[in-house]
Parts: structure tokens; sequence; C-alpha cells
């Protein structure tokens, strides 16, 4: 067997995923992370850690496109604004601060190389810690085309016996949702009091909100399926027909579609031209307020929340993804109720207000690659999801995935 055939196989696939996960950068610096001002020691004690480490796993910046995700463990029991936690870190990632050190690039060279960013604020822990993980873009596409293969049963030595046992291990059975009673009893329990015939009669609007919440975030996940169907124009297999025009229309359809599949937020274009900035950020928060009045049955908060931010890039000026997502997160936290604190409600955690104005505890960005009729200014849509990216991102989904698969074909072949 040639190497290139067995590249082809379950093991193969299974060995070259292996040697891209040996190259995935981990850091760990144990210091609470601040969103005023950092000072000069911080700041260096910081730099200093993440150089050490670097140092001693022998590794250098990354020079080109990447997949960042970053984690906020902090002792504070308040929300912070996970949007500056990014923007004062990932300049400590990679600016030259000739105040603090001589070092300039550390972990990359621009903010521009992140194709993919997932944050994470966890307040209330025991011990502070940035947790930081970073990996070749083109290696998570990689990655991306290896689940699509596992879903395909794309390998010379397929077992359908395997791949039909696999699924049903890991694929859990369709059911229908039950979010479109839960609003019928919302609006019900609004105008004349419970109904007492539901299948799920909640005496209490919060407890109803919440399981409202609960099923709305099952309903409108972003899935895998929705991923690869994003990344594949960038699969290897199809990079040959990535100028064909038949191909890249095929592609816009089936990406239009998945659009109108969930339940996005619409947020037009980002703006390219002089004095459209001002204009963007007034339609940012007029479409805010718009998904807010449409859906009463989720607000005000009960926990907080992740947003998924997928972003056409436009034809040029395209903006820092970190910048990108700190204006819409910003606007999210100003007009949406602030996420709440548990009381003591019988059954079902329920939430009241502290004095904050923060809602989003995470978020994730990924920029789609652009296709021939794109619009100039390209297209951006927000997902309201849950509060915890490092367990429900797209990101640990597919690693999760990978990880069963792996696990379950080692002792069948």
């Amino acid at each position: 067997m040639t190497r290139t055939e067995f590249l082809e196989t379950i093991k193969g696939q299974e060995h070259v995923h292996f040697q891209r996960q040996m190259k995935i950068l981990y850091l760990r610096v144990i210091q609470e992370a601040q969103t005023k001002a950092i000072s000069n020691s911080e700041a260096r004690f910081f730099r200093e850690s993440v150089l050490k480490q670097l140092r001693k796993s022998n590794r250098r910046r990354f020079k080109g496109d990447i997949v960042l995700e970053i984690s906020f463990f902090s002792t504070s029991k308040a929300p912070q604004p996970v949007q500056t936690l990014v923007k004062n870190y990932l300049d400590l990632l990679h600016k030259a601060m000739p105040d603090v050190d001589k070092n300039k690039e550390l972990v990359f060279n621009d903010d521009n190389q992140i194709k993919f960013l997932i944050a994470n604020h966890y307040p209330g822990c025991e011990k502070p810690c940035i947790y930081i993980k970073a990996y070749r873009f083109s290696s998570f596409v990689k990655d991306a085309e290896y689940v699509q293969n596992i879903m395909r049963n794309n390998f010379s030595d397929r077992s359908y016996s395997i791949r039909s046992e696999f699924d049903v291990q890991t694929r859990f059975a369709f059911r229908d949702s039950s979010l479109g009673e839960l609003i019928r009893d919302f609006y019900q329990l609004r105008k004349k009091g419970p109904n007492l015939n539901s299948a799920i009669p909640l005496l209490d609007e919060d407890i109803l909100r919440k399981h409202i919440f609960d099923e709305y975030v099952k309903q409108n996940e972003l899935s895998l399926e929705y991923l690869l169907e994003y990344l594949k124009s960038l699969f290897s297999k199809n990079r040959e027909y990535d100028f064909d025009e038949t191909f890249q229309k095929l592609s816009e359809i089936t990406r239009e579609y998945l659009f109108i599949g969930l339940d996005f937020i619409p947020m037009g274009g980002t703006p390219i031209k002089e004095g459209e900035s001002k204009i963007f950020r007034i339609h940012l928060q007029n479409q805010l307020k718009k998904f807010v009045a449409d859906h009463p049955y989720l607000f005000p908060l009960l926990s907080p929340v992740g947003l998924t931010i997928v972003c056409i890039p436009p034809a040029y000026r395209v903006p820092d993804v970190d910048n990108l997502a700190r204006q819409i997160v910003s606007f999210f936290d100003e007009i949406c109720r602030p996420p709440l604190t548990p009381t003591s409600l019988p059954g079902v955690p329920t939430y009241r207000s502290l004095k904050t104005k923060i809602s989003t505890s995470s978020y994730q960005i990924l920029f789609l690659p652009r296709r021939v009729h794109d619009p100039e200014n390209g297209k951006i849509m927000v997902l309201l999801g849950n509060g915890f990216m490092s367990l429900n991102g797209l990101w640990a989904k597919m690693e999760s995935l990978i990880k069963q698969w792996e696990d379950y074909v080692k002792f069948k072949i």
C-alpha cells in the first residue's frame, strides 16, 4: 500500500489528524483578567509567562491564518464584558509594547490572521486563569473535512456496519420540538393565566421563559452540518472547482438556504466607505431592538448567553474579528436585559437582575470564504445561544465527534 492509499483509509486519516493535533498551541497564565487598563507589571507578567511556554514547547508565532480560543476564569462573581477582555489580551499576544518589554509579536503577527475566534468568561472561579488555544486555520479546515468523511463514511476501507453502529451510538433520534407549544403557553399565561391542559403546566412566567429559552437554543443550534457546508469550498477535493461558476453559484445557494433555516439576526454588511460606520452602528441597534420586540418570550434574559457571529467578509477593508465582535456584543449587552443570578424558585433555576449590564458570557465569530456574487460589503448574521461556547461551540463539537469516532473504531478494525 502506498502512502497516498494509506491516507484514504480510516487509520490513515486518524494518523494525519493526530499529527495535526500535536501542533495545537496551549497556553495557561495564572492571572486575574482585567477589563480596565492593564498595568505594565501585569502586562509584563502575562507576556513573560506566554514567552516562557512558547520557548519550552519550542514554538514560534503563527504566520498564517489561525483559529483562536481564549477563556477567562475570574474569581470575581460579577460578570465582566468578555469582548473587552478579549481586546485587552489579544493586544498582549501580538503587539509590540516598548513600555512593557522588548518583545514584538508573540503568538501571531496581526488580528487579521484570526479567521475563527471563540471567547468565554467564567466568573466565580476558585482560582484565576487565562487559557489560550491556537491552531492553524488550514488544519482546522482539514479537521472539518475529516468530520465530513466520518459523516459520509468516505474511507477506502469503509465498513457500513461499523458506520451504522457508530450512528446509533452518537446521533440522537429526531424529535419534534415543543417550542411552539411553550410559546403558546407563554402568551396564554400573559393573557388568561396558566394553561392547565399543557404538557408542562407552568405557573410562573420566569420558569416558562427558561424552558422556552432552552428549547429555542436547541432548535436554532448551529450544527456541524452547517459548519461543513460553510467551509466545503476550502476542502482539498473541492479546490479544483473553486473557480467554476456553477460550483460557486451552488455554494452560494446552499449557504443562503442554511441562513434561512435558523433564526439568525441579520446585521447587514460591514462599513467599507467613509460615513458608513455610524449607519452600521444604528442598523445594529435597530436590528437588535427588533429582535427583542419580536421575541418577548426570551426577554428579559434568565441566564448569560452566547452569540454566534457568522461573517461573509467585504471585498476590501476586512474588519478584525475582535473589533467586529466587540461592536456587536457591546450593543447586545446594552439593548438586551442583563443576565441574572439564581434565586430559589422550585424545580428550575431562574434569575433576577444584578447591578450589571453584561448579558453575554461567550461568543464565537467565524469568517466564511467569499463567493463571486457576495455583496461588496459582505454580510453579518448573529445567532443567540447558551453561554458556554467552550463546551458547545463549533470547534468543541468537531473535536468531540472525532474523538468519539476514533475511540469507537479503535476496537473495530
